[in-house]
């Protein structure tokens, strides 16, 4: 029930299933039918799907390596060491945590035993760690695949981002691309301190100035003509939001829903 929703957006939509979708599907019934054996073996290849698209795509956006030269280096590095190395390496203290890496890394260690070994589960482990562990190693998947999919749509937005920063003088604004159509941006306006607070040697430039309140729906009013060209779905009124804040995060205009909330400077 909690991913209705998605299911309804992809029957409406005609959408297709992403390629781990399959397996995630498979590890669920298996731990439904308290088949631990074959839901680890479904989740591993579900992990590995994802994982190598969102290494790629991240070494390439982030990092700017190109894609053969990726794939060439990936081919040698497995799974284990994808998880604790270099998954590590990218993720960022917090999301090592909630990630639970250990316990997906006891999944990859007890599926290499099936595999490469005895064909079963260590009959020393209990049935509910291993089922943590597929859940570990699923939720991992599907958080990787979220990822994978603002990666792959960073280029566009920052392109966006630039062309509305030159367009009306704007700080470049940060634009993430949310599930279902939602799309939320936010212009950060830099104060006269900036002017002091500078890397030595760049010229002291004054920071651009916040728009009136005619400024701010023009802003807005192009980016939805710049959004809705690239999803023919979306609808600024029920999909986007935009945010104005000053240099300390003081929210001065934002736009929600189709409603402002004091569009004043």
């Amino acid at each position: 029930m909690r991913r209705w929703k998605d299911i309804e957006q992809a029957l409406l939509e005609n959408l297709n299933p992403n390629p781990e979708d399959e397996f995630l599907t498979n590890a669920l019934q298996h731990l439904h039918d308290a088949n631990f054996r074959l839901a680890l073996i479904e989740a591993t290849v579900c992990l590995e799907i994802v994982l190598s698209q969102c290494l790629i795509v991240y070494l390439e956006v982030k990092r700017h390596f190109p894609k053969r030269k990726i794939e060439s280096v990936l081919s040698n590095v497995g799974l284990t060491s994808r998880v604790g190395l270099i998954l590590g390496l990218i993720f960022t203290a917090e999301e090592r945590s909630k990630a639970e890496l250990d316990s997906v890394l006891r999944a990859i260690g007890w599926r290499n035993k099936i595999i490469h070994g005895t064909g079963h589960l260590p009959l020393s482990v209990p049935s509910q760690e291993v089922h943590d562990c597929v859940f570990a190693m699923l939720k991992l998947a599907l958080r990787l695949a979220e990822r994978r999919e603002r990666l792959r749509i960073e280029p566009e937005m920052k392109e966006i981002a630039r062309e509305v920063a030159m367009k009306f003088n704007t700080p470049e604004p940060s634009i993430e691309v949310l599930k279902y159509h939602k799309v939320k941006v936010t212009f950060s306006y830099l104060g006269k301190a900036a002017l002091y607070f500078r890397p030595k040697g760049v010229p002291a430039t004054p920071p651009p100035s916040p728009p009136n309140e005619e400024g701010l729906r023009q802003i807005v009013n192009d980016l939805g003509l710049r959004l809705r060209a690239r999803d023919g779905r979306f609808e600024p009124s029920k999909h986007l939001s935009v945010v104005f804040e000053h240099n300390l995060g003081q929210v001065f205009a934002s736009f929600q829903n189709g409603d402002w909330n004091r569009p004043t400077t």
